[in-house]
Order: C-alpha cells, then structure tokens, then sequence
C-alpha cells in the first residue's frame, strides 16, 4: 500500500487504548481518478476526548468521533468521521461501534494529519 502523504507520530498510553475500540474493517482512500482498493486493516475507534488525552493536547474536537491506522509503531493516520456518530459518550466503546455501523455499513472520514486532507472509506 502506497505511503500516504504526511504521516505524524503518535504516543498513545496503554490506559487509552484500553479504553478504545479496535476492529478490523475494510478501508480504502480517495485518490485521482476515484477510491482505492479496500484494504482489510485493524482500526483503532476513540473519541476526541480520548485522542487529546493521548497526546497531551487539545487539537481534537471533544465531540467528534476519530479513527486511527496505524502503518507501524511510529505512523498513523488520523481520521475525523464526516458526520456525528449519535450516542457516542466521553469514551468510544463496543456499543458506540455497533450503533455507528449497524444501519450505516460505511463511513467517510477525513485523514486530519496529511496535506492535502485525504477522504477515507471505511467499511465494516
């Protein structure tokens, strides 16, 4: 799978991935000419208030919803959910993954952390 554009590190503690969800679902990203093939990968579902108490910071929504592909230990995509996610609370878990793909089976995010913003799919 080709590298995309800008990749940056992210230091996530073990309490926050614990309190994550990881599903493997199929992803595919827009490119020229259309989207890409779909890729079966592990993603890691969490909400902005989690994201920001992993790094430290404050660059995420506290309402939004985000996924995150890793590509190694050291590169992740970070992808904000084009729409809301009913329901969700200050944690992403099981249920919120379940009501989030139930009805919907695919979802558009856009990858945050590359210039340009790239469009993803992903689909369980």
């Amino acid at each position: 799978m080709k590298k995309i554009a800008i990749i940056v590190l992210l230091v996530c503690s073990t309490q926050i991935l614990e309190a994550s969800v990881q599903r493997l679902v199929k992803v595919s990203y827009q490119t020229r000419t259309g989207y890409s093939d779909e890729y079966a990968m592990e993603v890691t579902f969490l909400t902005g208030q989690e994201l920001n108490k992993a790094t430290n910071s404050f660059n995420y929504g506290m309402f939004d919803s985000y996924a995150l592909i890793r590509f190694n230990a050291n590169e992740v995509a970070i992808l904000k959910f084009d729409s809301t996610i009913i329901g969700v609370g200050s944690e992403f878990d099981a249920a919120d993954f379940k009501n989030a793909f139930q009805i919907i089976r695919e979802r558009t995010a856009t990858q945050i952390n590359s210039q340009p913003k790239r469009k993803w799919k992903i689909r369980y």
